[in-house]
């Protein structure tokens, strides 16, 4: 007794963290207050980190399919890779976040890297 098993794949899945991360550009830009909550959250990726002098902070995300959702008012700045699904971790485009943070802020910061440097 034999059979064969067809599945198929939802349209936009990979195995692997693939594609170069360089075919869109997403860019925003905001303030933070002087006690604001930031979370970055990349699966998939290289994230860079830097600060600058004053409150204002920046994200240039670079990435191959959906772009990343960032959300932010004064009190909080989110960074979050797009919902994708994903096999044993397999299955997301690879993104390139370059987030410039203020120095005038204390924040409390929280990343999160999944596949990611």
């Amino acid at each position: 007794m034999g059979g064969t098993l067809v599945a198929g794949f939802p349209e936009g899945f990979s195995f692997g963290c693939e594609g170069d991360a360089a075919d869109e550009t997403v860019s925003e830009e905001g303030s933070l207050g002087t006690d604001p909550e930031v979370d970055l959250d990349l699966n998939c990726g290289e994230l860079t980190v830097s600060t600058a002098a004053g409150s204002d902070w920046s994200v240039e995300a670079r990435h191959a399919g959906d772009p990343p959702r960032i959300e932010a008012d004064g009190e909080s700045l989110r960074v979050e890779s797009p919902d994708t699904f994903a096999l044993f971790g397999f299955g997301d485009a690879a993104q390139a976040w370059d987030v410039v943070l203020p120095t005038d802020a204390r924040l409390d910061l929280s990343v999160d890297a999944n596949a990611s440097s």
